[in-house]
């Protein structure tokens, strides 16, 4: 495959032909051969005169049609030119710390040029009458507000010298009402009846007032009758029922847990695993505890999609695999030291638990195969 040629400058000089070179190459190459022509006019030795025309004259086709890295051999000598007479010493000239914990500098004062016009807005703004908004709400609270005062103060009692006597009568005292008796027979079915006491007659003070004053209303005693009660049956429930309800409460969680550990409890035991190479994956395993294998039938059929659970000794799920088309499993990550155990479910097919233990060493390929 032909390489992309680099982008070039079309409108510049260099690309003018000149037969098959361009008019860059043609100077280049034309220089070389005049100093070496020079050169060779001189009346010099044959041991320097020579050399000199030949070298001046590669010099020129080289820079003319040798390109180094697709770059022309007189742009290598500017770099190198370039690069001798560039500075390589630097000088290290220290600076001072720089303040960072500076103080901080007083805010300028607000200077105010023209006083007078400070004076003049001063005065003119307290010419400015001074206006007060009075809502339609405020103006009806003062006014609901004034009414509410006006009948408190015309209502207002006048206040006598002499504190008004006090009659106290003594309330009726109430028979307690008794508990009916904790000794009775369980087994039999009674009657209970709730009592309420007797009406009560509600204490009334009266006041003694002079002729003078305003005439008071006496209030007469009067009775507050209580409702009427109603005999409520209840029915106590028997010794031999409740024993038998205890038994029926106390034998139902037993049941439910009894049933929890036969969920528990696994279906059949596991057995140990089948190491082959055969099972082994193109790429073997290279890290220790890692676990690789394959899954086939009875026949010896590849099974793939076939889901790989692997637990623990304490049973609790660790890593989940899948097998590939071609059976395989692998896990990337390495397992803690200990025994496992690999439960492994495809559709239509049963498979026993492999156990397996972890060590610290390379674990060699498991072959896992289904029931027949």
């Amino acid at each position: 495959m032909q390489q992309h040629p680099v982008p070039q400058h079309i409108s510049n000089y260099e690309f003018k032909l000149v037969g098959d070179m361009t008019l860059k190459q043609f100077f280049q190459l034309a220089g070389g051969i005049l100093v070496a022509l020079i050169f060779y006019a001189t009346p010099l030795p044959g041991i320097i005169k020579w050399p000199l025309v030949v070298l001046f004259s590669l010099i020129g086709a080289m820079l003319a049609f040798l390109p180094i890295r697709e770059r022309p051999l007189s742009v290598w000598f500017l770099a190198f030119i370039r690069a001798i007479y560039a500075p390589t010493i630097y000088v290290y000239k220290e600076k001072g710390a720089e303040e960072v914990f500076r103080e901080n500098g007083q805010s300028p004062e607000i200077e105010i040029v023209t006083p007078m016009g400070a004076q003049r807005a001063e005065e003119y703004l307290h010419q400015i009458p001074k206006t007060s908004v009075e809502e339609k709400f405020d103006k009806s609270e003062e006014s609901l507000l004034a009414r509410v005062s006006s009948f408190f103060h015309a209502n207002s009692p006048s206040q006598s010298s002499s504190p008004f006597p006090t009659q106290t009568i003594s309330a009726p005292q109430v028979a307690p009402v008794k508990a009916p008796q904790e000794d009775r027979d369980r087994e039999e079915s009674g009657n209970a009846q709730i009592s309420a006491p007797a009406p009560r007659q509600v204490p009334v003070y009266v006041q003694v007032v002079d002729e003078e004053s305003s005439p008071i209303p006496t209030y007469t005693p009067h009775s507050i009758s209580a409702p009427r009660v109603q005999n409520i049956n209840v029915e106590r429930p028997t010794i031999a029922s409740q024993q038998q309800d205890a038994q029926t409460t106390e034998s139902t969680p037993t049941a439910s847990f009894q049933d929890v550990e036969s969920i528990t409890q696994p279906s059949h035991e596991a057995v140990d695993a089948t190491f082959t190479p055969e099972a082994a994956p193109p790429l073997p395993p290279d890290r220790p505890n890692t676990i690789v294998g394959q899954v086939t039938t009875h026949e010896g059929k590849i099974v793939d999609s076939a889901i790989m659970e692997i637990r623990d000794s304490s049973g609790k799920p660790v890593r989940a695999v899948r097998t590939n088309r071609v059976g395989h499993f692998i896990t990337v990550t390495p397992l803690a030291n200990g025994d496992y155990e690999i439960e492994t479910e495809k559709d239509q097919l049963k498979f026993d638990v492999i156990k397996f233990r972890a060590d610290g060493n390379i674990i060699p390929s498991i072959l896992i195969r289904a029931k027949e």
